[in-house]
């Protein structure tokens, strides 16, 4: 018979390797570790592939955020990369709920080049926050500069660019 500690371990090891089915449930067990309640942690860890969204709350844990904002920015998150982003985001202008809008879906911190690039457009924070909040590169910059010979407004501009920046592609 294996030991309850080795399992747990071996556990822990596959689901720290690779994505698995249990990491839900892990993620669960883990924000409950760190004070989360119930709903809040369901909340974080609802479509966790791996400990990421664990990891991207704890990296958020000495910031202003509340609890409920720390999992609103980091569920589904892929790495810790919407932390990051969210660090790299002040004095940028932006309200908490415009940086976590910005950042939630960040798996790079070229969501903040894309923001700070966006500048150059008369667009207000909002659409230059809805422009960039999934930017991998800057395909949504790239776009908006395209966009400009074909007569479009510019929330046209962004909903085309954004629903065509390459994290939409696949």
């Amino acid at each position: 018979m294996i030991k309850r500690g080795l399992l747990l371990s071996l556990v822990f090891f596959l689901y720290r390797s690779a994505e698995c089915q249990f990491a839900p449930l892990i993620c669960l067990n883990q924000a409950r570790a760190l004070g989360l309640n119930i709903t809040q942690a369901i909340s974080l860890c609802t479509g966790a592939r791996d400990d990421a969204p664990e990891r991207c709350y704890q990296g958020m844990l000495n910031g202003v955020l509340s609890i409920d904002q720390r999992s609103r920015l980091c569920q589904r998150a892929l790495s810790d990369a919407p932390a990051r982003c969210f660090e790299n985001t002040w004095g940028r202008g932006l309200s908490l709920d415009q940086q976590i809008k910005l950042c939630k879906e960040a798996t790079t911190l070229n969501t903040n080049q894309c923001f700070d690039s966006s500048a150059r457009f008369p667009l207000t924070t909002d659409q230059r926050v809805i422009l960039c909040a999934r930017a991998t590169s800057e395909q949504a910059i790239l776009c908006l500069e395209d966009s400009a010979l074909m007569g479009l407004t510019w929330d046209q501009r962004v909903k085309i660019c954004t629903e065509l920046s390459p994290s939409n592609w696949n």
